[in-house]
């Protein structure tokens, strides 16, 4: 045999094991699409993870990530027979909640699946001009857009913008919904330097949050209806100023141990805990010598003021959680300058105990051991004490919780909080009050008797469903995907008031999706349409 005709037979062998090889294994083909314009998305990343089943003695790696070329579209060859989560994202495009929009794909083999037609929803646009009261642009001035049903919700923007010399700003990429729009402005306001010789003295005025057009809280704010790839413009701002003041504490003589100590610091919080959590805060370092602090531009309100310790240089490598200190002290702030004296109290313990309430004895029963819990705060800085595990007879200790209001974060699959007594007192539905530092026995009562939400879909989309209203949101979003028939189902929810829609981000919408309300036991049913879908299409 001739080296020119084994050659040919080699190659003819090669490639009946390559054919063969391919008749293993199957193919995804899609395109990806602007929402508003229907015109294709270019340069777009799209990954694949391989979800199951695996087979046994198979790679099932998934291949690199793919781009789409100038028509929106992309494939991904020699896929191992299973299902996939197909992700795209685009730096023009705001992303998702789940950190990008996807979907699932069958792959078959020997078989191209279905082609994936993947539609990315522009981000809307808001921009306009900030000045002062004379009308003259003010630079560094910072604009964000907060969801109208929870202002201390991110907004997965591209950026966070300043205002340019001019007092013009211009955000992009804020995703479609109701919106109020704030600014807030830290330049400093013309005051005449006094004649004598000496430092510059306090900031007498300076210029508060707004919300637009010039509300000073939100209740008066006005609600923009944000829409995909639209520019909102005009959105401006005239900025006012207002007298501040200074607070100036000391530790009160007779607290905790703070001498030497150069972790500790505080923090100015304003009370109305609907108000923006970025604006307004003033903190400071507490002075190693003698306890004292000083916060300047205080604008007048209500605040707590909160002392807190670090958990890093506490006292070098002999430090641990149980050097925690902290103090938290209401502050009422007028037009004149404060003296305070802050108590400052240790972290304390708290023994406790867990109670599971069984819906059904037939069932696998739930352990206190399969449970663990977080104590969690609005206000606190520092850090929270870390995640509690329960022992097999109920019981548990919580170690070094520092001074606050705290509550209880429940981490099960199929249990929910039921009751929840420190001491004598019922704090289900409040924070525990630990701000004297003083401890009590906690006892907590979780329920196993769980609610479900079923319904009907689009086959292969996915489903979120979220708290609503007062809902506790520390149950988190749960998501599911529609099969084949079109049925779906939630399982394992805490009785309350839940919003349920098509995609996988949370509607910033309150109008999106349908609101369901379950309770214990309870199976909700519902229809989702198609046009309820908020991130893929």
């Amino acid at each position: 045999m001739s080296t020119s005709t084994l050659r040919a037979a080699l190659l003819g062998l090669l490639s009946i094991a390559t054919a063969a090889a391919q008749d293993q294994t199957g193919r995804i083909e899609g395109v990806v699409l602007d929402s508003a314009s229907h015109q294709p998305v270019k340069k777009a990343t799209v990954t694949i993870n391989f979800m199951g089943p695996v087979s046994a003695g198979t790679e099932n790696q998934a291949p690199p990530a793919a781009a789409t070329d100038s028509t929106g579209a992309f494939s991904f060859s020699n896929l191992t027979p299973g299902e996939y989560q197909l992700i795209v994202q685009h730096q023009n495009y705001p992303p998702a909640r789940m950190g990008g929009h996807w979907t699932n794909v069958r792959v078959t083999a020997g078989e191209t699946a279905p082609k994936v037609n993947v539609e990315l929803v522009p981000g809307a646009i808001v921009s306009g001009r900030i000045v002062d009261e004379e009308g003259d642009p003010l630079n560094g001035c910072i604009v964000q857009p907060r969801p109208a049903r929870n202002i201390n919700e991110g907004v997965p923007m591209m950026r966070l913008p300043m205002t340019r010399e001019d007092g013009s700003y211009r955000i992009f990429g804020i995703p479609p919904g109701k919106y109020t729009i704030t600014a807030h402005c830290s330049e400093s306001v013309f005051q005449a330097r006094p004649l004598s010789e000496g430092p510059d003295p306090p900031p007498a005025s300076a210029y508060p949050a707004l919300f637009y057009p010039a509300a000073r809280d939100v209740k008066s704010a006005q609600i923009l209806e944000l829409s995909a790839g639209v520019e909102k413009s005009g959105v401006d701002f005239q900025m006012a100023p207002v007298a501040v003041t200074r607070i100036h504490g000391r530790l009160a003589a007779g607290s905790a141990d703070w001498r030497g100590r150069n972790d500790i610091r505080v923090q100015l919080v304003p009370l109305d805990s609907g108000g923006p959590r970025f604006f307004g805060f003033a903190g400071g370092e507490i002075n190693p010598k003698d306890g004292t602090f000083e916060l300047n531009q205080v604008f007048p309100g209500s605040y707590r003021l909160i002392a807190f310790s670090q958990d890093f240089g506490v006292r070098g490598p002999q430090a641990s959680a149980g050097d925690r200190v902290g103090a938290v002290l209401r502050v009422e702030v007028a037009d004149k300058p404060i003296e305070l004296s802050l108590p400052l109290h240790r972290a304390v313990d708290i023994a406790g105990t867990i109670e599971i309430e069984r819906a059904n004895k037939t069932a696998d029963p739930i352990t206190p051991s399969q449970l663990n819990f977080q104590l969690t705060s609005d206000d606190q800085f520092g850090g929270p004490p870390p995640i509690t595990q329960i022992a097999e007879d109920g019981s548990f200790t919580i170690k070094s919780v520092p001074p606050g209001e705290w509550r209880v974060r429940l981490f099960a699959s199929s249990a929910f909080v039921k009751s929840i007594r420190f001491g004598v007192d019922d704090v289900t539905n409040r924070p525990m009050d630990l701000t004297s530092g003083t401890s009590a026995p906690l006892r907590i009562v979780v329920g196993t008797d769980t609610a479900t939400i079923r319904g009907t879909g689009p086959p292969e989309q996915m489903v979120l469903c979220a708290p609503a209203g007062e809902a506790d949101q520390f149950q988190g979003s749960r998501a599911s995907q529609v099969n084949s028939n079109g049925q779906f189902a939630i399982q394992g929810l805490a009785p309350g008031k839940y919003r349920v829609s098509l995609g996988v981000s949370a509607p910033v919408s309150e109008e999106a999706g349908q609101e369901v309300t379950v309770g214990e036991g309870e199976t909700a049913t519902i229809d989702l349409k198609p046009e309820t879908k908020s991130s893929i299409q």
